[in-house]
């Protein structure tokens, strides 16, 4: 199986082959532009919230771990030789 972008599918392809099969796709989102036209984008702005989307969960998971380092940089007690064990 070779991976190629639907722009690079040769001419004429599609008439030996048939169509070929999709394995997947690039969405770009200008957020902004979301933001100030919510109802607009309403699906959009459904997909994005949705606790279900995987871009969703790995930036929780990360907003999760950027606290983990945080709390664990935090000086753990009053004296100088309890902040230094």
């Amino acid at each position: 199986m070779v991976l190629l972008n639907v722009n690079d599918i040769p001419v004429g392809y599609e008439d030996e082959y048939g169509h070929p099969d999709e394995v997947g796709w690039i969405l770009e989102v200008d957020i902004d532009k979301v933001k100030a036209r919510k109802y607009h984008y309403k699906e959009v702005v459904a997909a994005l919230d949705d606790d279900s989307f995987c871009l969703k969960q790995e930036y929780g998971q990360a907003r999760k771990c950027l606290q983990n380092l945080l709390d664990n940089q935090k000086p753990k007690g009053h004296s100088i030789l309890e902040r230094l064990i």
